[in-house]
């Protein structure tokens, strides 16, 4: 999946570039609801690897239109600087679904039949389609469709690459923000491991699960808050250090509470990542190529995400101990090496 989104993600950002964030996010959940509905009838393996290629593709039309959509709305309304409030929001619903979610698989999920697997992948199906009729009813700003109609492809790439070649402050904060990256998907896929290691009772994977999404839709929320107290560079330093800090003791403590509480924890820092990179990067990109460079972003942590997630599987294969540590000395490497200030988030007024 990864490396289907490493693939299309600069072509997808520039068709959402090009024919609208709006058009972008309508072929995406098109794509999602066709990958679900291909579950109720793959039985082989050829077929599950078709389908995590169709959500690949879906998650790449995603990936930097939201943002690109919800920042371009908020300039419009000449309230771009609220854009950690309302990708906090976003983050929030998300993470709703994830709290509600595994509570309701831990109680349905009591055997491994067929048939309740099915009926959540049409549960699935149906709150897609919900979502794919609500996306027609959204609104992109009119310049920016304009915009686009007359920009050629090529000049989307060459402006986009433009940007990134000569914006030391944008590459500056890009290096933080991959490299300090959380690596939450690796954590997703080690926590059960972690938990059984730990004598953590099974009944209790998807309750901490739960939680671990309600810490992490609160810190999400009010991570702008939390900016305002703390000040740009204290908050930066948090939500990129914590996070080695936790899965550096995850390391060593194997414990049936003081595991879960770790894992728990750590969802604090992962919460407010995406409110705090989504605002500064966008604040140094044009919004006519927006999800075109947000794409490049994302195709750049991508393949990182790629690289170090084989690392990582191949040492946790052999130690769950030393995996953690890799993954947090390598989160606080990053965060030492590729600091910002609030001299990196102001853009040169032109």
């Amino acid at each position: 999946m990864i490396g289907t989104i490493f693939l299309t993600n600069i072509p997808t950002g520039i068709f959402a570039d090009k024919y609208g964030r709006k058009t972008a996010l309508i072929v995406a959940l098109l794509l999602q609801l066709f990958g679900e509905t291909l579950f109720l009838f793959a039985y082989g393996y050829l077929s599950f690897v078709f389908i995590v290629i169709i959500a690949g593709l879906g998650f790449s039309f995603m990936t930097g239109t939201v943002t690109a959509l919800i920042y371009e709305t908020l300039k419009e309304k000449q309230k771009e600087n609220e854009m950690q409030k309302a990708v906090g929001k976003k983050i929030a619903f998300e993470k709703t679904a994830g709290i509600i979610a595994p509570l309701v698989i831990s109680f349905y999920i009591t055997s491994f039949v067929m048939n309740k697997f099915n009926f959540l992948v049409i549960l699935t199906i149906f709150f897609v389609v919900i979502s794919l009729i609500i996306s027609f009813f959204l609104e992109e700003p009119i310049h920016i469709q304009e915009m686009n109609k007359t920009n050629s492809t090529l000049n989307i790439i060459k402006e986009g690459l433009k940007l990134l070649k000569e914006n030391k402050n944008l590459r500056r904060i890009i290096l933080l923000s991959v490299f300090a990256y959380p690596l939450m998907a690796y954590l997703y896929i080690l926590y059960q491991q972690y938990f059984v290691e730990s004598a953590v009772p099974s009944y209790f994977f998807g309750i901490f699960l739960s939680i671990s999404s309600l810490i992490s839709l609160i810190s999400s929320k009010y991570t702008y808050k939390l900016e305002k107290k703390l000040g740009m560079e204290k908050t930066v330093l948090l939500v990129t250090l914590l996070p080695g800090l936790i899965y550096t003791v995850m390391a060593v403590v194997f414990h049936p509470i003081f595991s879960p509480l770790l894992f728990c924890l750590v969802y604090f820092p992962i919460g407010m990542y995406e409110p705090l990179f989504s605002d500064y990067q966008n604040r140094h990109i044009a919004g006519e190529n927006r999800a075109t460079i947000l794409s490049m972003i994302n195709m750049f942590t991508s393949a990182y995400i790629v690289v170090i997630g084989l690392v990582i599987g191949f040492i946790a294969n052999h130690s769950l101990t030393y995996a953690f540590l890799f993954m947090g000395i390598v989160i606080l490497l990053g965060a030492t090496l590729f600091r910002i200030n609030e001299s990196h988030t102001r853009v040169a007024k032109t």
